[in-house]
């Protein structure tokens, strides 16, 4: 049925311009004031329905906005009420007031809908098909709902004001030849906005959306179109909670900047990376709840910089393998179930970082955020066991960043950082040093002992070593020695001998040598290795290096045990003070 009316901008104010009326026409003219759904088929018909299912656009457009006195009763107040019509001709509001409801259900639109600029009571299109819808700036008191609607061509909400919600449940969009299959850009709804089980081909664009409420696209279906991106929904700001839950995107997920005063949950969710690489990219969201990610298989990059979220849940499965962007990531606890807090999983799923920032551009503030976390939690242990490795590829990292004489420096770096980690976890285990402080003065105690045992300790006082009872037995049993002293100008050396016997066992059996300390390794050890302890051992006896065996690898042994006391102490010094760690 053709329209005589095809430019709305001046429609017929009187019923008897439209001439013969088809069979929908008269019902909905005849059921206009009962405030019921007029059907007129017992389905959505399709493009080739014929007349009797047939609206003229223009038709509409003339009850909507109240008709005249030649109708049979006054346009109902909730407006006007269609099901299982065929809508010809372009139904264009734009600008106009009707004031009440449009409900379409069921229904053919040959045309996109034109209501940009107008003022609705709740606009109802379900299970419809349209080859578009073009609101922009569309007003509404209540609720816009296309459920399990078919829209082949862009649809644009861009602008839009509603008093309630926004429902796209079950509808399959596809741009055709745009990039973007709706639009709702600044959009701004008192309620919810639902977008699940959503099929779309072309992106979804929700860019600075505000919502009294939650979004929720669970179950949604996205493919993007040729700029890459599946859903983007950048600067949008929603009191309740975003659902992403068994999301499907084949494209770039985009929620930068997004505030929400619940959780963002991304549960079970698949996505793909756009062209850009990357397939989650939430820069500066800021979520006052938690950030639940588990069971996802996410391919791409996952972008999180200076996002802050309240909690994370998550599972370890669920992030890139590579890829991830944490840096000025904060969050200010881990829970939930599945989430592990253990030193080992955290460490992992940071060393999932973008390789640009672990080998050279190292950026520590991702593994400070999660010890402090892990501390603030109870796991001390876990937090300090970050920390270890946030300085152990840290400092790999300044090393590959040396340039010119400065790479010579190298090996040196590397053996500091080597020693630094084993001694005291770069300064996190400071009590580690006294373990190799006691490690050190057991190995002292056998090598000492050992020594002495062998007869390869000396005196360690030139008065003693010129002594007569010394001298005496540092020479073969019967041998007449000059020796010095009044009365006496000669004496057999080692004159109480029995078998061999070395030089120390003879002095310790010569009544002179009474007097002398007794030697203790356990004491010993402990003199020589401890710089600020003074046991007055070390002063009297020293490790016999002339005699060979024992007494020369005591003595190069001993120098070792003092430069590692010294370097230990220092080294706990500065652990317990923070000097030896990297910011």
């Amino acid at each position: 049925m053709s329209d005589p009316f095809p430019h709305p901008k001046a429609p017929p104010r009187k019923l008897t311009d439209f001439g013969a009326l088809s069979r929908a026409e008269v019902l909905l003219r005849d059921g206009i004031g009962s405030g019921e759904v007029v059907v007129v088929s017992d389905g959505r018909p399709g493009p080739d329905a014929g007349e009797a299912v047939q609206v003229r656009a223009s038709f509409l457009r003339y009850l909507l906005l109240g008709g005249c006195a030649g109708l049979p009763a006054p346009v109902h107040e909730n407006g006007v009420a269609l099901y299982g019509g065929r809508i010809t001709g372009t139904l264009d509001l734009e600008g106009c007031d009707p004031g009440g409801n449009l409900t379409l259900l069921s229904c053919h639109f040959d045309a996109a809908p034109i209501l940009r600029d107008a003022r609705l009571g709740n606009l109802r299109l379900g299970a419809c098909y349209l080859p578009g819808l073009l609101a922009d700036r569309l007003l509404l008191g209540g609720n816009a709902v296309l459920n399990y609607s078919k829209v082949e061509g862009k649809v644009c909400l861009s602008g839009a004001k509603l008093g309630g919600d926004l429902s796209f449940i079950g509808v399959e969009l596809s741009a055709l030849t745009a990039d973007i299959a709706l639009s709702a850009d600044r959009l701004s709804a008192g309620g919810y906005a639902f977008l699940n089980y959503l099929k779309s081909s072309g992106e979804v664009s929700l860019m600075g959306v505000k919502l009294g409420g939650d979004l929720s696209c669970t179950n949604a279906v996205l493919m993007a179109g040729e700029n890459g991106y599946a859903f983007s929904a950048d600067g949008l700001s929603a009191a309740g909670t975003v659902f992403l839950d068994n999301l499907m995107a084949l494209g770039e997920v985009r929620l930068p900047s997004v505030k929400l005063g619940g959780n963002l949950n991304c549960v079970g969710a698949g996505i793909s990376a756009g062209r850009s690489g990357r397939a989650f990219y939430a820069d500066g969201i800021s979520v006052t709840g938690v950030l639940v990610l588990q069971s996802c298989r996410i391919m791409g990059d996952v972008s999180l910089s200076a996002a802050q979220v309240g909690a994370l849940c998550d599972d370890l499965d669920s992030w890139p393998k590579g890829g991830l962007v944490l840096d000025r990531f904060t969050y200010g606890a881990i829970l939930g179930t599945g989430t592990r807090t253990d030193a080992e999983a955290r460490i992992e799923w940071l060393k999932r970082q973008r390789a640009v920032d672990l080998p050279t551009e190292f950026k520590p503030q991702p593994w400070e955020q999660c010890a402090k976390v892990l501390r603030e939690m109870g796991h001390a242990d876990d937090a300090r066991e970050v920390l270890i490795a946030k300085e152990t590829l840290q400092r790999k990292a300044a090393r590959r960043q040396l340039r010119g004489w400065r790479w010579s420096l190298g090996p040196l770096l590397r053996l500091r950082d080597f020693v630094l980690n084993i001694t005291v976890r770069y300064g996190h285990r400071p009590l580690l040093a006294f373990l190799w402080l006691f490690g050190f003065w057991l190995a002292g105690i056998v090598v000492f002992q050992l020594a002495w045992d062998a007869g390869q300790f000396k005196p360690n006082s030139a008065v003693v070593l010129r002594s007569p009872e010394w001298v005496l037995c540092g020479q073969p049993e019967g041998t007449l020695v000059p020796l010095a002293g009044a009365g006496q100008r000669s004496g057999l050396a080692r004159p109480t001998a029995d078998g061999p016997q070395s030089q120390l066992d003879c002095f310790l059996e010569r009544p002179e040598a009474l007097r002398y300390p007794r030697f203790h390794a356990l004491v010993y050890s402990a003199d020589t290795l401890l710089p600020i302890v003074a046991l007055e051992m070390q002063e009297f006896w020293i490790p016999d290096e002339g005699a060979g065996g024992w007494g020369a690898f005591a003595r190069s042994f001993l120098w070792v045990q003092i430069i590692v006391g010294w370097a230990l102490s220092l080294l706990a010094v500065a652990g317990f003070s923070g000097l030896i760690k990297s910011d």
